[in-house]
């Protein structure tokens, strides 16, 4: 129970008669006492972020000033020690009791995934002739990787580390496979696994379910956005299909009370609202107007809403 859901039951609780406002005070020291962290931990985390820190700062350094020099034995060599170093000590501080160590593991292990692929990358441009499978091999290899780690560790950094390679590997396989209507097949792709993502971690197959749903919502919103760049000049319709699947996923959180397509549906009603008006409507300014009024009248009625159940609420507590 985090703390201000504590805060809220032990107020209700005083205000029912159920505890003495010195039992709350006593209950609520004692749970402060009780998950506050150790310092030792968390400084142990935090020089732990640091010198990650440090050293992405200087494999940038490296990448960008001395990658040629390096050769191709270097430049593996390399790729091959950063990944080995952050999977086995993201996997041997994922391992231990401590919050703090599980959580800097977690990130090694999410940086390590990434370093695998561009390990496979190199590996694979040092063979193939043609350039677009390097990227294909890469987003694959970190792609297995990255499920083998969320198998055994399902935190949403891990999951991430699923989702980022399987988008890129979707994009490297059109680049390969495809010469024309690429976008077309990108934006369809991410829509379709955008939807099979969101419905997995709603029933439980992805994990952790918040995360699984920003992944499927983040897939959905990118969709529209690629389908109407292969065809700008036709974009509308794709646009108000992003209008759609925006007031789709705000439905489906106050059906199912989830917070991420909530938040994900009003990001994407922003987004789209404005683009396909332009590209439908272009310089009338009476839509827009229109839509201005409509979108403050309902957030009056919102606060309205909210207020009224408020003491609607409080009165039935009443005697």
């Amino acid at each position: 129970m985090n703390p201000g859901e504590l805060e809220s039951r032990l107020k209700d609780w005083v205000a029912r008669g159920f505890l003495t406002p010195r039992q709350a005070e006593d209950i609520r020291r004692f749970e402060v006492a009780r998950v506050r962290p150790s310092p030792a931990p968390v400084a142990g985390e935090v020089l732990g972020y640091i010198g990650g820190a440090l050293s992405l700062a200087a494999l940038f350094a490296i990448i960008t000033q001395f990658w040629r020099e390096l050769g191709t034995g270097g430049q593996i060599a390399l790729a091959a020690l950063v990944a080995a170093a952050c999977l086995a000590g993201g996997w041997a501080l994922s391992a231990g009791a401590a919050p703090q160590a599980k959580r800097l593991g977690c990130f090694l292990m999410f940086l390590g995934t990434a370093a695998f692929g561009f390990l496979s990358g190199l590996v694979t441009a040092r063979l193939a002739v043609d350039p677009d499978v390097p990227p294909l091999v890469g987003s694959l290899g970190a792609l297995l990787v990255g499920v083998a780690l969320w198998r055994r560790h399902r935190t949403s950094l891990q999951l991430v580390g699923v989702a980022v390679p399987l988008a890129v590997l979707v994009v490297a396989f059109a680049n390969l496979c495809l010469s024309s209507s690429q976008a077309v097949f990108v934006g369809f792709s991410y829509l379709v696994l955008g939807c099979l993502w969101s419905a997995a971690g709603e029933l439980g197959r992805l994990a952790p379910r918040t995360a699984a749903w920003a992944v499927g919502c983040l897939m959905m919103l990118a969709a529209p956005q690629i389908l109407a760049v292969d065809a700008w000049r036709s974009g509308g319709g794709y646009l108000v299909l992003g209008c759609v699947m925006s007031v789709a996923l705000m439905a489906v959180a106050l059906w199912r009370g989830r917070g991420a397509p909530l938040g994900f549906g009003a990001a994407g009603i922003v987004i789209f609202v404005p683009q396909a008006l332009h590209s439908l409507f272009e310089d009338v300014i009476g839509v827009p107007i229109a839509l201005l009024l409509a979108g403050v009248l309902l957030v009056a009625m919102s606060a309205v809403v909210v207020r009224v159940r408020s003491r609607l609420h409080m009165g039935g507590r009443g005697p």
